[in-house]
């Protein structure tokens, strides 16, 4: 039985699953324009969306942003980590 009914899952599993039984993965485009970084040929880095950085890059990134003098940056990173360890917690 075909079916196209949506099931929300993680990504890593969703590419193991297509990976292993050959199922195709669609990806909502609203969702792929939000989360993905465009690319630039010259460009030496890469942007993530905040959700994909473990805690101790999350950490490591405060560190960077607070040498660099960007306290905005730090701020909303510290934000991150404190709602994450809240989450943890409960």
């Amino acid at each position: 039985m075909k079916t196209l009914e949506m099931v929300p899952i993680q990504i890593a599993d969703a590419v193991l699953l297509s990976i292993i039984s050959g199922i195709p993965i669609y990806i909502d485009e609203v969702l792929i324009r939000k989360q993905g970084a465009e690319f630039h040929k010259d460009s030496h880095g890469l942007k993530l969306p905040i959700n994909a950085l473990s805690l101790d890059m999350l950490e490591k990134a405060i560190d960077r942003a607070i040498s660099e003098e960007n306290y905005e940056l730090a701020s909303m990173l510290k934000e991150e980590i404190d709602h994450r360890k809240k989450n943890l917690q409960e």
